[in-house]
């Protein structure tokens, strides 16, 4: 009888305990639910779902200083009189996005050191005094997107010094006296957009050098008296689109990614409004440094058919190192094979001519250049056409253009029957047809943004830039 009570007296604990430490609510949204939460929750340290702070009399969260763990979202917003948030400084991990919105009086971020890394997307935005964000310190990773925007006190990024890796985009815009990206200078991986806009005081990106991945756009805009671009030197120039715009005092913009990436014709790039040496593509090709910079400037690639085969020709305004030039032909514009190689003429400064004639071809062919430097490191030209087409076997080509779009979209096939769907990146359809259209796609209402569209077998990106 005394073990069978005893065992009783256990259980009993055990579902006590496990129900004292885990709790249900939804939301906090007076500094009385805040002050009571101990009482109502004894022993409470774990809240199972999303906390949403949001009331207009909170001013501390000094009630939830028993949590060490949130299960959601926690969102901290629209609070008019929030001054400390150091009650939830136990918290070590939160399970979803975490939110800090509008809190017009709360100048430090104290009450977050416990955190290593976001399970989700961390965006602090529109906190009017915010001053420091220094209490970030220990985080290393954002699994989802970093927003930091429309802090008007904010001087810099310090406290997120230990950030290597985002998986999602980063975006820092709207902070009316951020001088610098000091903060910043571990970190090595952006695995979405690098959104830099409308910072009227920024004067440097030095901090990112680091910084070596972006894998969808880079965009450096409306930042009124920045002046260089030093700073993004490092990024692997295979990103998908760049945009410089409307920096009336950027005038350095010849940074190695920057160099390699513009000098590609095929690239997507819009570049305008800023300063001279920046305001063109051709400007940033032209400065001393892109020319210092990329090993070879292949200024034009043709073909044509002639007597004697498929004439091919191009030319370079410099050379640096270039070993030379794989020419390499295709039946799809898919799958290339090198047909010959032409030797380059080391490092020179002049204009140089070349030309190779592919004296059997097929009835269609596509060609590109690989141009190889002496240390083995190489890059494509675009893509070209020489020759009839073959009825019988031919290569239905897509073109896609405006590539940004601004307002519309052109989508040309010699194959007007195939279908085709245009999608946001969650997969949201936002047109569809059996058919191409014969007119340009309205995109003038799309929210600016990556975008896919896939025409019969192929999917394109697109970027809308109205």
């Amino acid at each position: 009888m005394i073990r069978f009570v005893l065992l009783l007296f256990f259980l009993n604990t055990l579902i006590y305990n496990s129900q004292a430490q885990n709790c249900t609510v939804q939301q906090f949204d007076t500094q009385a639910k805040i002050d009571g939460f101990a009482a109502q929750y004894p022993g409470c340290t774990r809240i199972s779902n999303t906390v949403d702070i949001a009331g207009d009399d909170i001013t501390n969260l000094d009630g939830l200083s028993g949590l060490i763990y949130i299960g959601d979202f926690l969102h901290i917003n629209n609070c008019p009189l929030l001054t400390d948030i150091s009650g939830i400084s136990s918290v070590t991990e939160i399970g979803g996005e975490i939110n800090i919105e509008n809190n017009p009086l709360l100048e430090n971020l104290i009450g977050l050191e416990g955190l290593t890394s976001t399970n989700s997307n961390l965006r602090v935005v529109y906190n009017q005094t915010l001053n420091s964000i220094s209490s970030l310190s220990g985080i290393t990773l954002v699994k989802g997107f970093l927003s930091v925007g429309g802090n008007p006190a904010l001087t810099s990024l310090s406290g997120l010094d230990n950030l290597t890796t985002i998986n999602g985009a980063f975006s820092s815009g709207l902070n009316d006296n951020l001088v610098d990206l000091t903060g910043l200078n571990n970190l090595t991986y952006i695995g979405g957009f690098f959104n830099l806009i409308q910072n009227p005081k920024l004067t440097s990106v030095t901090a990112l050098l680091k910084l070596t991945k972006v894998l969808d756009y880079v965009n450096v805009s409306n930042n009124a008296i920045l002046t260089n671009l030093s700073g993004l030197d490092n990024i692997d120039p295979t990103f998908f689109y760049l945009r410089i715009e409307n920096s009336p005092m950027l005038s350095v913009c010849g940074v190695k990614s920057i160099c390699k990436y513009v000098s590609n014709s095929i690239a997507s790039v819009s570049v305008l409004g800023n300063a001279t040496g920046c305001g063109s593509r051709e400007e940033i090709l032209a400065t001393s440094e892109c020319e210092q910079i990329l090993p070879v400037t292949l200024i034009s690639f043709s073909g044509k058919n002639i007597p004697e085969g498929n004439l091919l020709e191009w030319q370079t305004s410099s050379e640096l190192n270039n070993a030379g030039f794989s020419v390499e032909s295709s039946l799809n514009a898919k799958k290339f094979a090198e047909i010959a190689f032409i030797e380059g003429n080391g490092t020179v400064n002049t204009t140089k001519n070349y030309s190779f004639t592919e004296s059997m071809p097929r009835n269609l062919t596509y060609y590109r250049l690989k141009q190889s430097d002496f240390d083995k490191s190489f890059s494509y030209s675009k893509i070209i056409a020489v020759g009839k087409e073959d009825p019988a076997n031919a290569v239905q080509q897509v073109n896609i253009y405006p590539n940004p779009a601004r307002g519309e979209l052109v989508i040309e096939s010699s194959n007007k029957s195939q279908g085709y769907s245009l999608k946001s990146l969650n997969g949201y359809v936002i047109k569809e047809a059996s058919s191409l259209p014969a007119k340009p796609i309205d995109t003038g209402y799309l929210p600016n943004g990556l975008y896919l569209l896939t025409v019969g077998k192929d999917v394109f990106k697109v970027m809308i830039a109205n």
